[in-house]
Parts: structure tokens; sequence; C-alpha cells
């Protein structure tokens, strides 16, 4: 056979082979060890993939993903500060990666993959702040999002340590050594042993009576659900019903920030409201509001930037 015959074939091969092969995955975003990836799937079964699907959806439904403890004595709860037995798998900082990250990655990949997922923040503890990992797979079949996780709020370091892998460092592996260790992603043949179950909630239902394998409609509608000590929520991830009601909330503290100034002035028979006060500033702003002059994106800032002078 000519050599120009055989380059010809293999690069004919390598045309038509899929996005990821041999076995190997493709990171959409990494960041120490954390990643997003497209992976091979592991089920004879084809994926509804690709699938185009919003970020701010994802968003939206990864805040509303808890655990219940199966213990009161288990590492999760004992790692948790809070009381209540079931917490929110992810924080505001991992739902905003893997939002946009899984979205891209779900529109990119084949019937014969998923996606697999690794990530950490620091969390509340009764030892102190300690970063935590959450890690898991997903993939979409049935118009519905299917989330099966590995691990949640576990240790890498002491995950890797207790692995039996040497380290440079008795206490602690170090970046490289960290490179190529991964959590679990889950097992989509059995069901794992956790000390922790995943709650269902309005539109999602455990999968095969499985405690760590959510079927997530996405076809409804989901509510950005913010966690107790979170004070601020990203506007992008709020649902339309959510964007309604924001204003009607922060007109609630205006009002209370005016009656609060007004019991503090002395009681005039025609008050003027002069420009550069507070209550002023407000009543202008709002003014121009709803005569149309700015818009309502503008015009929350504006009233914010007000509110957080005082």
């Amino acid at each position: 056979m000519k050599r120009a015959t055989l380059l010809k074939m293999l690069l004919t091969a390598s045309l038509v082979c899929p996005s990821l092969s041999h076995g190997t995955s493709a990171d959409i975003w990494k960041e120490g060890v954390n990643y997003v990836s497209i992976t091979p799937s592991k089920i004879s079964s084809a994926n509804q993939h690709p699938f185009q699907v919003e970020a701010d959806r994802i968003a939206r439904i990864l805040s509303n993903v808890k655990v219940t403890n199966k213990k009161s004595d288990s590492l999760l709860s004992l790692m948790n500060s809070d009381t209540a037995e079931t917490v929110q798998v992810f924080t505001k900082r991992e739902i905003h990666l893997l939002a946009r990250a899984v979205s891209e990655a779900l529109n990119r990949s084949t019937e014969k993959e998923m996606i697999t997922f690794s990530v950490s923040d620091f969390r509340s503890a009764y030892f102190g702040n300690k970063r935590l990992s959450v890690s898991g797979t997903m993939f979409i079949s049935e118009q519905q999002l299917n989330l099966l996780l590995g691990e949640v709020h576990v240790d890498i370091q002491k995950k890797y340590l207790r692995s039996g892998a040497a380290v440079s460092n008795s206490r602690f592996a170090s970046n490289a050594e960290l490179a190529n260790f991964k959590l679990s992603n889950g097992n989509l043949t059995k069901d794992g042993n956790h000390d922790w179950s995943l709650s269902p909630f309005p539109g999602a239902e455990l999968a095969q009576n499985r405690h760590d394998w959510l079927k997530i409609n996405l076809n409804q509608e989901y509510n950005y659900l913010r966690a107790e000590k979170e004070k601020n929520v990203e506007d992008q991830y709020l649902s339309e019903s959510q964007k309604q009601t924001a204003p009607s909330e922060l007109e609630e503290r205006i009002r209370k920030l005016e009656n609060a100034q007004l019991s503090t002035q002395p009681v005039q028979p025609n008050p003027t409201v002069e420009a550069k006060t507070v209550k002023g500033r407000l009543l202008n702003l709002r003014s121009l509001y709803e005569a149309g002059a700015i818009p309502e994106s503008l015009y929350l800032e504006k009233m914010r930037a007000i509110i957080n002078e005082l």
C-alpha cells in the first residue's frame, strides 16, 4: 500500500471518530481539582444529546438540590454547623460555575456521552470553615435532567490520603499530586453506600428508588432557592415570577426608610421634599421609573446605591 493512500485512510478515520475517542474525557472547565467534563457514557442507551438548556435554568435547578442525613451522628451532620437535617448541596459559587459549564457541555456532547463534574467551596464545619467537594454525573434523557451524585461535602485531601497514595507531605497532598485524583462521579448500575439521601422536590423525583439519583423535569419552572445565610442573589438566576416580586420587596424597604426618616423630622403643614435628601432622591428616581424615563434595571441599581449609602 502506498504511503499516500495510508495517510489518506488514517486522516479519514480521524475525521469520523467521535469527539471523545479511546475512553478519554474533554474538559469544558477546569480549575485545580474542580472540573466539568464531557465523558464517554457508561450506559448502553442513548442520551438526548446535544441538548440546549440555559445556564440560568440549570442554576435554579441546582439551588433546589438538597440532601438529608441518614444518621444524626454521620460525618455530614458533624461537618455542617446547621442543626437542620436537610442541607443544600451546592453553594452560590458552585452553582454559578456549574451552570455555565454544564450548559455548554450538554450542548456540545453526543448521545454516547455524559457530563461529569467535581466542585468545591468553603463550608461552615464544626472545626471551622473547610473546603469540601461535591462530585457527580449529569445527562439528559426523555426531557429530564439526570443528576447522579457520587460524593457530597467530602474533604478531597483526606480522601486522597486514605486512598493510600504516596504524598511528599504526611499531612497534605500537593496540587500536582491531586491533579490526577478524582472523586467518584456515582455508580450508574447500583446504589452507592452513602450516609446521605437526595431529597426530592416539586419537579424532581428519585430515579429507580435510589437515594443518589434525581430525575428532574426540564419542562417545569423553578425558582432560585436562596440559602438562609446568603444575603444577595444573582439577578440573572431569578425566575420571571421572582423578578416580578423583587421590586415589591425593595419598595417595602424604601417605605420603612421613609417612615423612619419622617418620624425624626418635625411635622410641617406643607412639607417640601428637597432633592438632596434621601427621601427626595428615592422619590425622584421612582418618578422617573414610573414615567418610563429609565428602565427597570437602572431603577433598581440606582435605588440600591442610594440605600447602601445609609
